[in-house]
């Protein structure tokens, strides 16, 4: 079981309590699985006013790794989701963040990373600014068209099939849905 200070492990066969250090508190998210590889544990841990980071454990949370390299380190991520039985593969949500454009001038944007191989790599699966999705690998509706996607900001939650990583669904304001693990997105919701 992880805390918000403390993760704690209780053996099967004694149920003895054992208490593990977590490498940061103020958890905001936390999520895992068991795969062919075995089990990988996840968080999102900072401390206040900080954006969080990534950290994983493949040893039942006796230590855990940091997983931001310099993408995942300018970013303010504000939730994860991870596929039960395939634990290498995880999903970040990033809200809107400065981003430098070559010419120097900056851009707001926010979207959804994926990592296939445990958060040794990331890839944008839905990267938007306020005015266009920058993958374009998105079917919405009139309120993107009309109003830019920055209209519904960055998705709230993300929820991963167990045991499928292709089928992934995300939230705003609405209800996203992904059949080809992020390649392509399209509204599921209806306008309300």
């Amino acid at each position: 079981m992880i805390g918000e200070y403390s993760m704690y492990r209780v053996s099967e066969t004694t149920g003895k309590v054992e208490t593990l250090a977590l490498p940061e508190t103020l958890l905001s998210a936390t999520d895992g699985g068991k795969g062919e590889e075995g089990i990988i544990l996840y968080i999102l841990a900072g401390k206040e006013y900080e954006s969080p980071k990534v950290y994983s454990s493949t040893d039942l949370g006796a230590s855990w790794q940091p997983l931001n390299n310099a993408l995942l380190n300018e970013l303010d991520i504000v939730t994860m989701a991870v596929c039960d039985g395939h634990p290498e593969v995880v999903y970040l949500s990033c809200n809107s963040w400065m981003h430098q454009l070559e010419d120097g001038s900056l851009q707001w944007r926010f979207g959804t990373l994926k990592s296939a191989n445990g958060g040794d790599d990331w890839q944008w699966s839905y990267l938007a600014n306020n005015d266009s999705i920058l993958t374009n690998n998105y079917q919405g509706y009139w309120k993107d068209w009309y109003y830019g996607p920055g209209w519904s900001e960055a998705p709230k939650s993300i929820g991963v099939c167990p045991t499928d990583p292709d089928q992934v669904y995300y939230t705003d304001v609405r209800v996203v849905r992904s059949q080809n693990g992020g390649d392509s997105w399209h509204q599921v919701s209806s306008d309300v």
